[in-house]
């Protein structure tokens, strides 16, 4: 299983695991799908401030994480 930080911002991650972008749009992040929000909401909004936001439940995006085979940790 692969670690995401949930305090790294959303196009980081992303980045560095782009089969992340799916687990998120099932979570209920389908926003990151319009064209230019990854690219300015998301280089500057944490994964943890985006749950908070879209009013997802860490749980709920930790399960669909797990299902993919990620895992997410918080570390500053």
């Amino acid at each position: 299983m692969e670690s995401v930080n949930i305090n790294d911002t959303v196009y980081a991650i992303i980045k560095a695991h782009p089969d992340f972008k799916s687990v998120l749009v099932e979570a209920g992040f389908d926003r990151i799908l319009k064209k230019g929000m990854l690219e300015s909401v998301g280089r500057f909004t944490s994964l943890k401030h985006g749950l908070k936001l879209r009013k997802v439940p860490l749980e709920t995006l930790q399960t669909v994480a797990n299902r993919h085979g990620f895992y997410l940790v918080e570390t500053s």
